[in-house]
């Protein structure tokens, strides 16, 4: 069985979905490695170094916060009065959070936004997250042993406000949920991981067999659409030839949804696009 995927940038990553695994208390913990920052919009700040700080309950941008298997870290934010489709309504701004999480573990670990993230203002009131075009990749997905996905959280909020981004793991049997303070920065000074720096990447129509199930990326094309779906200005379509060959005795269920991560240079998760042209 061949499956095409139309997607939008450079790294795709296969996984099968396992359990999840269990671990330790709220800390705070260093990382490593080098991404380039491009973007200008954003007020980015890199992952902080710290010693583990049991029981820590409100952080800052910059840190980066392990709980049991998962490491959360807000990089930074940037603010947007929308675009020529969408803007907010008077008084309001749109606040963009960008979240890294990686997953420590050996195990896929699932990470699901609407769930597990939620804005607080100085009074405790919490805001929905709001659907804005311009957030750069995605926060929702599987996440295989030793990788992390990236994505800007975006929330309609009143102009002049101070936010805290209030992280929930406990929504999927972890521990440890806890605030990141969005006025506050880190002072330290690390870097976060390099999504193109990986030593597990293999060539195109490389066979990858798990559990007697064996697949393979062969190729990619790009696509500028057609007369039914084109991509935003600025964008192209990668078209993606993705085979699954299912060599067992019984059948396997193929998600491209749930299966197929998609990655630009930074790490941010591309969204898939369902066509097939």
């Amino acid at each position: 069985m061949k499956i095409k995927l139309l997607i939008s940038s450079a790294i795709i990553t296969i996984f099968l979905l396992t359990g999840c695994t269990s671990g330790v208390t709220t800390q705070k913990v260093e990382m490593s490695s080098q991404v380039q920052n491009n973007s200008t919009a954003t007020e980015s700040t890199t992952a902080s170094s710290a010693s583990e700080t049991p029981a820590q309950t409100e952080f800052s941008i910059g840190d980066t916060i392990k709980v049991e298997n998962l490491q959360f870290t807000v990089t930074g934010t940037r603010k947007s009065s929308g675009g020529q489709f969408e803007q907010p309504q008077a008084g309001y701004e749109y606040l963009l959070i960008d979240v890294l999480v990686q997953n420590t573990g050996s195990k896929v670990e699932s990470i699901r936004s609407l769930a597990m993230f939620s804005l607080l203002d100085k009074d405790g009131y919490s805001y929905n997250t709001t659907l804005a075009d311009e957030a750069k990749g995605s926060l929702d997905g599987n996440i295989i042993a030793g990788k992390y996905i990236r994505g800007e959280l975006s929330y309609e909020v009143p102009k002049g406000g101070t936010y805290k981004l209030q992280i929930d793991p406990t929504v999927f049997g972890l521990s440890g949920a806890f605030t990141v303070d969005l006025n506050k920065k880190s002072t330290a000074d690390n870097s976060l991981p390099n999504a193109m720096n990986n030593s597990s990447n293999v060539p195109f129509g490389t066979k990858m067999e798990v559990e007697k199930v064996v697949y393979s990326v062969n190729s990619f094309r790009t696509s500028t659409g057609d007369n039914f779906s084109q991509p935003e200005e600025g964008y192209i379509y990668y078209v993606i030839d993705v085979e699954v060959d299912n060599n067992s005795s019984e059948s396997v269920p193929v998600s491209s949804m749930m299966m197929f991560n998609l990655y630009d240079g930074q790490g941010y998760k591309q969204k898939i696009n369902r066509r097939t042209n």
